[in-house]
């Protein structure tokens, strides 16, 4: 979300730009915790 925010607050992106990164990097955070606790769960990891 670093560089994203960096972007946004030099106003190099706009809010729905913002946004929309941030969503996908938060999103693909839970997919790889859930995708991790899974695997613990299973004990594969």
């Amino acid at each position: 979300w670093h560089e994203p925010s960096r972007e946004w607050l030099a106003g190099r992106i706009g809010d729905a730009e913002l946004i929309s990164r941030v969503r996908a990097s938060f999103e693909t955070l839970i997919r790889e915790w859930r995708s991790a606790r899974a695997s613990r769960k299973e004990g594969t990891a």
